[in-house]
């Protein structure tokens, strides 16, 4: 049985044109697309399953065409894009107005209050790629930058539990799961407790301690454990009632 990887690949490869020069690729943002113009046929395609290619809804791998740097330039919004790891041999771009799954981010702004968080993600434009606003009630304000994103060594997604083994550089990193914020997401690094804090757009975040760790994050449904002592207390009463009618329903004994 074949593995889908991306649907470009899956049904075979197309042959390429042999008198293709460049052109333009345009994204398919709603408003402000990004324009790109190539000038040059790609040197190379390659499947990717790294963590910095994007991939389409659905696909396993990332397919990647490279073309000389001189023969690439983006023509129109180009801020929109940002560079994913400038020290990188292939630059990697990626749109900021669209947000992966699982993300580092470079600069977190840390708030007391709501109030606080909102207001700076739309002074900012909403362009948590680059810098997140989070929620931390009761703590100072303040604002954390750093120079490198953590290396991700490991990773497991399985829906309620979601682990990562990565390893930061001096100064940490702030972690972000593109999922609704819940108090029934617990989070541990090397098996201890470590605090989550809610992102402007009500997402989960999680400060990172430099060094080599592992990070785990695991729901706990809330209502699992008094959902199931009631389901209990039901068959029980229910195996109760059962009893005493069918002892009343019981017939009498024959005269003698």
């Amino acid at each position: 049985m074949a593995i889908a990887i991306h649907p470009s690949v899956d049904g075979g490869f197309k042959p390429a044109a042999n008198d293709f020069a460049g052109g333009t690729l345009v994204c398919k943002c709603a408003q402000d697309p990004v324009e790109v113009s190539l000038k040059s046929q790609t040197a190379h395609n390659h499947a990717c399953g790294c963590t910095k290619c994007w991939k389409p809804k659905g696909a396993v791998f990332a397919v990647i065409a490279v073309v000389p740097r001189d023969k690439v330039s983006v023509t129109k919004n180009a801020g929109k894009l940002a560079i994913v790891d400038p020290t990188a041999t292939i630059h990697r771009v990626t749109n900021t107005y669209l947000l992966p799954r699982f993300r580092f981010v470079p600069r977190v702004s840390f708030h007391p209050d709501a109030a606080g968080t909102l207001s700076s993600a739309r002074i900012l434009t909403w362009q948590v790629s680059r810098h997140e606003q989070a929620l931390r009630p009761g703590g100072p304000a303040e604002t954390v930058a750093f120079r490198q994103p953590p290396r991700l060594l490991d990773f497991k997604d399985e829906g309620g539990r979601i682990a990562l083994r990565y390893q930061a550089p001096p100064g940490g990193g702030f972690f972000v799961a593109a999922m609704t914020f819940d108090a029934g997401w617990r989070a541990t690094l090397d098996g201890a407790p470590l605090p989550l804090y809610p992102t402007a757009a009500c997402q989960i975040g999680v400060r990172l301690p430099e060094g080599e760790h592992r990070l785990e994050l695991r729901y706990h449904e809330r209502l699992l454990v008094p959902g199931a002592l009631v389901t209990l207390l039901a068959l029980a009463a229910g195996g109760a009632f059962l009893a005493i009618t069918g002892r009343r329903l019981r017939p009498a004994p024959p005269l003698a």
